[in-house]
């Protein structure tokens, strides 16, 4: 693999960087070593970041981060986390325009496999083609098939390059992506024309003679092994959309993802993402950044993430106050792909095991059986259930032993009907909440879990997110689990972006299970209202982009831009959590 293409490869992906020595960071080509932070600075981030604590006052804190100077067109770096972020953010780039190019026929292939801007031949970097194998592809479905095979090759040996071979979420991309690859080579020409936006010139930096700006020197670096990041304490996480496993979903089905079905924040989500040379976090919310100059590029970029001083043993959720909304529509007696084992007994007295498909409605009853099981005396529980109606299964009670078997038994009752009405479940959920604060007093989580399939909505849109909205301004979060079917990608942003709201797709029922047993930290957040404004001293730069947060103008803290996270919950590793990467252009 050629520098000059590899760099071709990340300029086309979208993150335009124009000379070739960091096309080794991310792709480990040569071992000539890392340039980490010198001792010498060309500038100086200023980074303000306002939140509120669940309980407590709202805070300010101001984080400074040097800029370390690139000696030559090289490129410095301070953190090595910061790489692999940027793989992921590239490499959810390369899905997403795969998916646009793949339903929308009409339009011109993506730039990673366009031809010039003459479409005079296939361009070449470095003598080596950006699509080797293109002129045997006949029909435009392969040719597609071939780049994003020829992308995914690139990706594995970036990752390997990274020392990240055996990381299990980048390997379960790349066998996904085999799969798409695989069906959409065979899927008929004109499957989709949709009503897309033809793919822009934003995938691709051109320069002189119609290809992509190469320049610099050289020489690469070595990648560095990621390790673990440094603090002791918890990640804290951003809440929002967190639904890639829906475009997994519809691949184990061998159906090809419509474009609607990848959200690239929400794929961000899914992967851990630390800094790995950030200090132990000192407080409940604590700011790390990590920075990557490329001057010959003309960017900058800069991870800023999230810890806690707070362990998973000392961690201890406030009293809960939920009310757990569980779908009981028709389409929820529908079987998705998971099994489980079950245990037969057979008429000598032994046992055997076999294995069992199950329902939507017997996963959701099963984890919400795990869930009130976890709860204790402390805790008030109430269940709806709703199709085209809602209507309470329990009353807010205190969650005694007691009360808890009572309550379990009724859920075991729970049988599928009807069609589909969030909003009703929402209304009745905010008002059992509300009756039971009349019995809660001091620290106390208020929060609705609703699971559902979301088929046959008859809610609209405007009517659930005027529910959901009134409750978060009155302290009630709102976590909505999607299984089998994902919301519409509408509702799912607006709930996304609610103080407190998270929303959770899970392929099936055995990721259901293993959500619920995440419940004392699903349910409880952090913070709020979390504002960051970076200004960047010494370097004439503008922030143009935003991945893991949402970019808002204003002139808050005397900053040109202010970064939003709605909320941060705590959140275990394994589960990913995502981080906030800036990228800013450079100007003369």
């Amino acid at each position: 693999m050629t520098n000059k293409f590899v760099i071709s490869l990340l300029t086309v992906l979208g993150l335009h960087f124009a000379g070739t020595p960091f096309a080794g960071m991310i792709f480990g080509a040569e071992n000539e070593g890392l340039e980490e932070e010198s001792t010498h600075s060309c500038g100086q981030l200023l980074i303000k970041v306002v939140y509120t604590p669940r309980v407590g006052e709202q805070t300010r804190k101001t984080l400074t981060a040097q800029i370390p100077h690139a000696v030559g067109s090289n490129h410095s770096v301070t953190d090595q986390g910061i790489l692999k972020t940027i793989l992921v953010v590239n490499l959810g780039k390369a899905v997403q325009a795969t998916l646009k190019a793949f339903r929308n026929t009409l339009a011109p292939l993506p730039t990673i496999l366009q031809v010039d801007e003459n479409n005079i031949g296939l361009r070449t970097i470095g003598g080596v083609p950006l699509l080797p194998d293109a002129s045997e592809a006949k029909t435009r479905n392969q040719k597609l098939a071939a780049g994003l095979r020829h992308l995914l090759q690139q990706f594995r040996a970036g990752a390997d390059g990274l020392n990240l071979r055996n990381d299990q979420k980048l390997n379960e991309v790349f066998v996904y992506l085999e799969k798409l690859a695989s069906l959409i080579d065979t899927a008929k020409e004109g499957y989709d024309h949709g009503n897309l936006e033809v793919l822009g010139g934003g995938f691709l930096t051109r320069g002189g003679g119609g290809g992509p700006r190469l320049g610099g020197a050289t020489r690469s670096f070595s990648a560095m092994p990621l390790g673990a990041p440094t603090a002791k304490g918890m990640t804290l996480a951003t809440g929002g959309a967190q639904d890639v496993n829906q475009f997994y979903a519809k691949l184990d089905r061998h159906s090809i993802p419509d474009e609607s079905d990848f959200d690239p924040e929400g794929f961000l989500r899914t992967f851990e993402l630390p800094l790995l040379s950030g200090k132990p976090a000192a407080d409940l919310v604590s700011a790390d950044a990590g920075v990557l100059y490329d001057p010959s590029g003309r960017k900058l970029y800069v991870q800023v993430a999230f810890t806690s001083n707070v362990s998973t043993e000392a961690f201890d959720r406030p009293p809960l106050n939920l009310s757990l909304a569980v779908d009981i529509s028709a389409s929820m007696g529908e079987v998705d792909g998971a099994s489980s084992s079950v245990s037969r007994a057979r008429g000598d007295g032994s046992s055997r095991s076999e294995t069992e498909r199950k329902n939507r409605i017997t996963w959701a009853k099963e984890s919400a059986a795990s869930i009130v099981s976890q709860l204790t005396d402390r805790d008030f529980i109430s269940v709806v259930l709703f199709d085209d109606r809602a209507e309470f299964l329990s009353r807010p009670m205190r969650a005694t032993q007691a009360n808890k078997a009572i309550l379990l038994q009724r859920i075991q009752g729970i049988e599928p009907r009807g069609s589909t009405d969030v909003t009703k479940a929402l209304n009745l959920a905010k008002s059992l909440v509300a009756e039971a604060s009349l019995e809660m007093k001091g620290d106390v989580v208020k929060r609705i879990v609703l699971i559902s399939d979301v088929g046959h909505n008859q809610s609209a849109t405007d009517g659930v997110v005027a529910v959901a909205s009134l409750a978060a301004q009155s302290g009630v979060g709102l976590t909505v689990v999607g299984i089998g079917k994902q919301l519409e990608p509408e509702l799912a942003k607006q709930i996304s972006v609610l103080r407190g709201g998270n929303y959770i797709f899970v392929k099936d029922g055995s990721g259901l299970e293993k959500l619920a047993r995440r419940i004392d930290l699903l349910a409880t957040p952090v913070a709020s209202d979390i504002a960051i404004g970076v200004e960047v001293k010494g370097l004439n730069a503008k922030l143009a982009k935003a991945y893991g947060a949402n970019l808002t103008p204003g002139e808050t803290m005397a900053l040109d831009r202010v970064i939003e996270v709605p909320t941060l919950f705590f959140v275990e590793s394994e589960d990913g959590g995502g981080t906030i990467l800036l990228q800013f252009n450079l100007e003369p």
